[in-house]
């Protein structure tokens, strides 16, 4: 079993920033965020040189790359 951290931990953080602090706090690996107004960590529209910079910065600060969870945006008014 391996220890992970969500990137919304870090959200003030760019996705680089997060990665590093999960890496210091010990983590084995990271969840990449992707929530409506809490943490843009990851896009799926990117390009692949993206993705594997960031696949890099894991492995660079040692942790694996675990879960990537996205929360599109609700309306409230959709919800009535």
């Amino acid at each position: 079993m391996r220890l992970g951290c969500s990137s919304v931990v870090f959200n003030q953080l760019d996705l680089f920033g997060a990665l590093q602090h999960i890496a210091w706090a010990g983590y084995e690996g990271a969840e990449l965020a992707c929530l409506a107004n809490h943490a843009r960590h990851i896009e799926l529209n990117t390009k692949q040189s993206y993705l594997d910079e960031v696949k890099g910065t894991a492995s660079k600060h040692g942790i694996g790359l675990l879960l990537f969870t996205q929360m599109l945006e609700v309306n409230p008014a959709r919800t009535k």
